[in-house]
């Protein structure tokens, strides 16, 4: 955005696992130790940094805080734009 002119607006893509609501918990948390345990292995870092990514392991609260945050920043914009889906 900066590039284009546009300054003070952060905005990058970023991809998550998610599960239904209601999956137990111990379910939850050893796929969030598997799949971090997944993102630190170095041909994942070696496989995503040519596309410009980085992983970045979490913890299910962490990514719902994040999750949010970014709901909250993109509807804001949205108001501010004035764009109706058609």
């Amino acid at each position: 955005m900066a590039e284009s002119g546009v300054t003070g607006f952060d905005i990058n893509n970023w991809f998550a696992f998610f599960v239904p609501a209601g999956t137990p918990a111990d379910v939850v948390a050893r796929l969030n130790t598997e799949i971090n345990r997944a993102l630190r292995l170095q041909d994942v870092k070696d496989r995503l940094s040519p596309q410009g990514a980085e992983a970045v392991g979490t913890s299910p609260e962490e990514l719902a805080r994040y999750a949010r945050a970014e709901s909250e920043k993109y509807a804001k914009l949205i108001r501010a734009s004035g764009a109706k889906a058609d």
